[in-house]
């Protein structure tokens, strides 16, 4: 295995990061992906991002620095746990799993939310991804719906529209 560089996400990684999402989007079999590569770009690498993101980057079997993984969080504040972090998605390309990349993204992100003053940091886990479940737990993550009882809702774009427009 070549040695890996995790670092901070740049502009210049747009079209890495966004292939890789593609690939994360295919896998989970997602219906409705927000995926434009424009917005994407201007939302993650503006002067006031939207989302931060770290990759991991490593020399491909030509020598050539390539990036193999990334994860995309950002920053929120609630009333019960204060400033928070979300991650939203962590991704290792598939020949460079189970080499302990997931793990490092997810202390450069973790090191960064405590550099803010982040309490928590929450996430979604698909049910059927056993081996991330398994890489949470055996960090110390807690399965909010099993020990907490909370359980994840969302408002999709026409349902906003709906009650925003209402009287």
């Amino acid at each position: 295995m070549s040695e890996v560089l995790i670092r901070e996400g740049r502009r210049e990684d747009c079209l890495e990061i966004y292939t890789m999402m593609h690939e994360l989007v295919k896998s989970e079999r997602v219906k409705n992906w927000a995926g434009d590569f424009t917005s994407f770009c201007n939302d993650g690498f503006e002067e006031n991002p939207w989302f931060y993101t770290f990759v991991a980057e490593a020399n491909d079997e030509k020598g050539e620095r390539k990036l193999v993984g990334f994860c995309l969080f950002y920053y929120s504040f609630g009333m019960r746990l204060g400033r928070q972090s979300r991650l939203e998605c962590l991704y290792v390309s598939p020949e460079r799993r189970k080499q302990g990349l997931a793990k490092m993204l997810l202390k450069a992100h973790i090191q960064a939310a405590l550099k803010k003053n982040c309490t928590t940091i929450g996430f979604d886990v698909h049910c059927n991804n056993v081996e991330a479940c398994n890489l949470y737990k055996s960090i110390g993550a807690v399965d909010c719906t099993e020990t907490l009882g909370y359980h994840p809702f969302r408002i999709g774009t026409e349902e906003m529209k709906k009650l925003a427009n209402s009287d």
